[in-house]
């Protein structure tokens, strides 16, 4: 008879205490739980912490992308192809310039030889009149040119983006930080 006193006595307490005890610990389950369905528990707890660090891998990684965009919009800035580090004589334009004129002198030589073997004078004046000018006006404009379409993109831009005002920035700063903030904070 005692000893069945003792056994009521600590079922009893088993039952009054674990919910205690589990629920001081988060993520263990109770005694009773794992006595009922140990596979399923073990196969849950397995599964919730899996899924917990998968969440939480993808959020840090998309707040670092939202950050590393954030950094972008609020560092960038657009460049002039005009200025001389760009177009200037040193610059690395004039170098790629001095190389297209070579090339051009030494194409524009072997079609006056081609020109005068085959004794088409025509095509060949043709060609030193009207594409040798054209060349080297493409030369020269490229700057300009790169320049007005820099400026023709930098106003579509602002076009677009002149309704949403602080709005998108505020959001990917909110939402970088939100993500890179919250750590296990998930859970299925």
């Amino acid at each position: 008879m005692k000893r069945l006193i003792a056994f009521i006595s600590a079922v009893v307490a088993v039952v009054v205490l674990t919910p205690t005890v589990a629920g001081a610990v988060p993520g263990l389950p109770s005694p009773i739980d794992i006595g009922i369905n140990p596979a399923g528990d073990l196969m849950g707890y397995a599964f919730r912490e899996t899924t917990n660090g998968f969440v939480t891998w993808v959020m840090e990684s998309l707040g670092t992308f939202a950050l590393g965009i954030v950094h972008f919009l609020e560092t960038s800035a657009r460049p002039e192809v005009e200025s001389v580090w760009f177009s200037g004589p040193d610059s690395p334009y004039a170098a790629v310039r001095s190389v297209a004129l070579m090339m051009l002198l030494v194409f524009v030589f072997l079609g006056i030889i081609s020109g005068l073997l085959r004794g088409d004078v025509e095509g060949m004046l043709r060609r030193i009149a009207g594409n040798l000018p054209v060349a080297i006006l493409g030369m020269v404009i490229t700057t300009f040119a790169v320049s007005t379409l820099l400026e023709l993109t930098d106003s579509l831009s602002a076009a677009v983006l002149e309704h949403s005002g602080t709005n998108a920035l505020g959001f990917l700063k909110d939402f970088s930080t939100l993500a890179v903030m919250t750590n296990n904070s998930f859970s299925v």
